[in-house]
């Protein structure tokens, strides 16, 4: 009997959907796929910034936005804007960062 090995699942190009995170000055700096999980813009919200509450408030404060496109979209408009540096003064919003042995940096 021979091994047969499934491919992993990859939606079609025109089903993969994303959220775009967007500093104040415009320039992406995140991007949560579209997901069974991660149907809503405000679970898109709480998986970028884990569902600290206190986070996400600061971000929205802070001229944070999310954009909901499709793929074509993020890699025609944001993907060369995501890989690379934000032209602009200030650093392109705040994405959690992770310490050593796992515990979040941002405060909760």
């Amino acid at each position: 009997m021979s091994a047969v090995t499934a491919q992993p699942y990859r939606p079609r190009p025109f089903d993969r959907h994303h959220y775009v995170f967007l500093a104040a000055c415009g320039c992406p700096f995140g991007l949560v796929e579209a997901t069974w999980r991660n149907l809503s813009e405000e679970a898109a919200w709480a998986s970028m910034y884990h569902g600290r509450r206190r986070a996400i408030r600061e971000a929205r404060a802070r001229g944070v936005r999310v954009v909901h496109v499709d793929h074509a979209t993020f890699v025609r408009e944001f993907f060369d804007l995501v890989t690379g540096p934000c032209p602009h003064a200030q650093l392109a919003g705040q994405f959690p960062s992770i310490k050593a042995g796992g515990r979040l940096a941002v405060p909760r």
